[in-house]
């Protein structure tokens, strides 16, 4: 269609100073957060655990992983539910933005812009600022996935 032009639609969220965002695909809910259940030798890169309609989820420290300040919960402050790969995650967001519609053409690919978290799928320009995007399929390592399998498993054997 002439004249009309690609956009994406993005769940964004403050961490700290930065603006972020999960594609809204890979948003399954935004829920206010709640206090987190330690879990005992998980990777390092895990904040805790969560219940979700009885089902464990474990809280991934983004923070960690942009190599911002560590925070305590601020039960203000919202998880943003998502999947690393067939692990359904949550991540800890300052608050929620809420949805931003950007150009396709805003949407620029990390290797525009230098060497980033793995973790960061694209920065987007927008009017007031930069977005860094995120994909969770990146928000752990296999290392860091196998070690929360082996957990799963030492919580279901006899």
């Amino acid at each position: 269609m002439a004249g009309s032009q690609a956009t994406v639609e993005i769940v964004a969220f403050d961490l700290g100073r930065q603006r972020c965002g999960l594609m809204v695909a890979d948003v399954e809910r935004v829920l206010r957060a709640v206090a987190l259940t330690p879990l005992p030798n998980a990777p390092a890169v895990i904040e805790g655990v969560i219940s979700l309609a009885g089902a464990p989820v474990a809280v991934v420290d983004l923070r960690k992983r942009l190599g911002l300040p560590a925070k305590a919960i601020d039960l203000d402050e919202v998880l943003l539910v998502t999947r690393a790969g067939a692990r359904r995650v949550a991540i800890r967001a300052d608050r929620a933005v809420g949805l931003v519609k950007a150009a396709a053409a805003d949407l620029h690919d990390t290797a525009e812009v230098g060497p980033m978290a793995a973790e960061i799928a694209g920065v987007v320009t927008l009017p007031d600022g930069i977005l860094l995007l995120h994909d969770p399929r990146a928000f752990l390592t296999q290392a860091e996935a196998a070690a929360l399998d082996r957990l799963a498993l030492q919580s279901v054997a006899p």
